[in-house]
């Protein structure tokens, strides 16, 4: 990861840790400790380098959405201003 971070740039990372949504499937392998020690493992890293961490709230669809979109489009004003 430290390598890929160092070669590429992004903006702001989007790092969630929803407990109210968390279930253990055929497609979530890690049980919930496992995801808690992971979000924070890979928070810290995006941070250790610079970027800034963003958590999108638990929020329904069409809320988490336009939030979202709000955060990019909001971002993309204060770049152009820059």
């Amino acid at each position: 990861m430290q390598k890929a971070l160092e070669k590429l740039s992004y903006g702001n990372c989007d790092i969630s840790d929803w407990e109210e949504i968390y279930v253990h499937d055929t497609e979530r392998k890690q049980d919930r400790k496992e995801v808690k020690d992971t979000y924070h493992v890979m928070k810290n890293i995006y941070e250790e380098f610079g970027y800034e961490t963003i958590t999108v709230p638990c929020l329904p669809v069409e809320k988490r959405v336009r939030w979202i979109i709000e955060r990019i489009e909001g971002q993309a004003f204060q770049t152009e201003g820059d």
